[in-house]
This record gives structure tokens, sequence and C-alpha cells, in this order.
């Protein structure tokens, strides 16, 4: 039962996915809000709807969703690219470019890091 409704969560992910690229994000979002709900635990479905939210005029859900992550585990670049989208899609500008200053620092950090380990 439970690999039935695993593969049920991966096809909305992916129906969801197939909605933001073809511009449809408020279908993505409507899908990825049941997702979570579903399956609280599942970074990834949260980093998605995230993403949807700000492409669907829902930059504050998008800033809930980053905060609670953040609340859940270590800082990630991905967390400061989605924050800094949604504060610039409300035209906080200032606090965006702050957000996307932390991102390209912590990239270049795991860049480092990750040659340090010959990856």
């Amino acid at each position: 039962m439970a690999e039935h409704r695993d593969e049920s969560l991966d096809v909305l992910q992916l129906l969801s996915q197939l909605y933001l690229r073809h511009g449809r994000p408020d279908s993505a979002l409507a899908l990825l809000r049941a997702v979570c709900v579903l399956a609280p635990d599942d970074r990834r479905a949260s980093l998605t709807l995230a993403h949807a939210a700000t492409r669907a005029g829902q930059p504050r859900e998008s800033e809930r969703v980053v905060d609670r992550l953040r609340d859940e585990g270590e800082p990630s670049p991905v967390l400061d690219l989605l924050e800094g989208q949604a504060l610039a899609a409300q035209g906080r500008h200032g606090e965006a470019e702050q957000a996307f200053e932390n991102f390209i620092e912590r990239r270049l950090a795991e860049q480092r890091s990750l040659k340090g380990t010959g990856r």
C-alpha cells in the first residue's frame, strides 16, 4: 500500500513539474500543496512548492516554506535563491539582493568544498 502511495505522489510531482514548465504555476501549486500535506518530510516537494508559489504570485507562501525548511535543517544555497526570488516578487529588492549574495557565497563555498574532496 505504501509503495502505491509513493508512486501516486511521484506522479503528482511529475505533473506539477509539467505544469510549471508549461506556464501553469497555479495548477502546479495546487498539486504540490497536496503532496506536501501527504508527505510533509519530502524536502524536494517543499522546495518545488516554494518555487511554484512565487511563480503563481504567492511569494509570501514561498517565504513561509523557505523559513520552515531552514528551521528543519542546514541552510542551503537553494533556500537563499528561493528566498531572493520571493522577496524580489514582493518588491523587497534590498533584501532580495542580500539573499542572492548569500546564494552566490554559499554556492562558491560548496564548490570549493567539493574540489577539496576530489569530487
